[in-house]
This record gives structure tokens, sequence and C-alpha cells, in this order.
């Protein structure tokens, strides 16, 4: 699976090294999932391994497979064997389905105090064109007492003139 740029510096410089010595020495080629991934278990061969090998078509897709290799502790800088497995695009993708939830959880819970926090400090500085961004369908009261009670900041004198009730 592609490297994020942002964390790119996590891995070792011999990564590309690593990687391939996993998928094609250790692994010949072949995913080395044991059904860890959770996913359906027609995806095991006889010897409890996924059947998926490199460049063929992945079992229950069709698609190319791309063998990867995955941090079991889901740490780029432990690159010990142990830690590593070789594993198809599905069966890895399956494995860090809760790791990628809770960086997603992460990453949206962020980016809306960042949006919050831009929006409260154009309100704060009298832009009244960012109280728009709560939602055109709103009043501009609602908008007003939405900003009052959700980032504590007092309505501007000037609201007045549009018509908001001074009394939030």
């Amino acid at each position: 699976m592609p490297i994020r740029p942002e964390n790119q510096a996590r891995y070792p410089a011999d990564w590309a090294a690593i990687s391939k010595r996993i998928r094609f020495d250790r692994a010949n080629g072949r995913c080395e999932c044991d059904g860890r991934c959770a996913r359906p278990l027609y995806h095991l061969a006889g010897d409890g391994r996924c059947v998926n090998v490199n460049g063929a078509p992945a079992v229950g897709t069709g698609s190319r497979v791309v063998l990867t290799v995955a941090h079991l502790d889901h740490t780029p800088e432990n690159c010990a064997d142990d830690n590593l497995k070789a594993m198809c695009q599905g069966c890895h993708l399956h494995y860090d389905r809760e790791h990628h939830a809770e960086t997603r959880a992460r990453t949206r819970a962020s980016t809306k105090q960042k949006h919050e926090t831009a929006l409260a400090k154009r309100y704060n500085d009298g832009w009244w064109d960012a109280a728009k961004y709560l939602g055109p369908h709103e009043a501009p009261s609602l908008i007003v007492e939405s900003f009052v009670d959700r980032f504590k900041v007092q309505p501007r004198p000037w609201l007045a003139e549009m018509g908001v009730p001074s009394d939030l």
C-alpha cells in the first residue's frame, strides 16, 4: 500500500528492500494472512493461508492481487520480521479496518475543530459571511444563536440592523 507523505519519515531508509524480502523471499509472492483479517474463510487454502498470489486475479473480486506488507502492530518504525506479514490488498485493508476507522475519526474531529475555530475567529472579527457556513437555510438569528452558544461570543451591535434580535 502506498505510504502517505506525512508517514514517510517513520519508515527505515531500506524499507523497499525489507518489503521485497518479506513479500517475495519469505512469502514466495503469496499472501501470508491466516484469517486474522476476519475476511470470509473461503479465501483460505487448505494450509490455512490466503490463496491470493501477487499479480494473479484475487479470489472473490477478480482484481489483480498486489502483495503488500502489513505492520501487525500498526507501527511503521517496528520492522521486526515477526511484526511484518505479506498480505494481499484485500486482507491488508480488512486487517487495518479498525485502525483506519480510528484514524478517520481523529482526522474528522481535528478538521471539524479547525473549521469551527476559523468560523469563530471570522465571526469575532465581524465577518458576517462566516455565519452562512452554518447553513444557508437557517435564519440569521438562529445562526447567531448557534455561534453564541458554540463559541461563547457576543453578538455584534450591527446585527440589529440586519433584523437579528439583540437579546441573544
